[in-house]
């Protein structure tokens, strides 16, 4: 896909910027898509907030049916951004999600990733 000028459709097609400059990559390029998934983003936000949370906590708070939540916990776990442990209380089955390190890490590098992009955008003012 090209846009308008010939130049390519987006930053990593290295699209052409207004005025017929070009836009090289990006800050933070290398992004990590994993947090990049609303949902994904919003369950590593709270527990970095909350650090453990019950799975039915999570669910309420981030809005996702138990399938849904259950899948994104599951790629999160995968690339060791959260820990999962399973524990019985009176009886019945509770699943706590913890953020890890490399959780936490993988949050804040975003948060730094999307606030540089944020500035590139604005042409390096703090002003909207």
């Amino acid at each position: 896909m090209t846009v308008r000028g010939g130049g390519a459709c987006c930053f990593r097609c290295k699209a052409a910027a207004p005025g017929g400059s070009s836009i090289t990559d990006p800050p933070g390029d290398s992004i990590s898509r994993l947090p990049d998934e609303p949902a994904r983003l919003a369950i590593l936000t709270l527990l970095a907030v909350v650090e453990t949370a019950y799975f039915t906590f999570i669910m309420q708070r981030v809005g996702l049916t138990g399938g849904n939540l259950g899948a994104h916990i599951a790629k999160l776990q995968e690339r060791g951004f959260v820990e999962v442990r399973k524990e019985f209380v009176e009886k019945l089955p509770r699943t706590l999600v913890s953020l890890t390190e490399s959780g936490r890490t993988a949050l804040l590098e975003y948060r730094r990733t999307f606030q540089r992009v944020l500035e590139t955008i604005s042409g390096g003012s703090n002003n909207p």
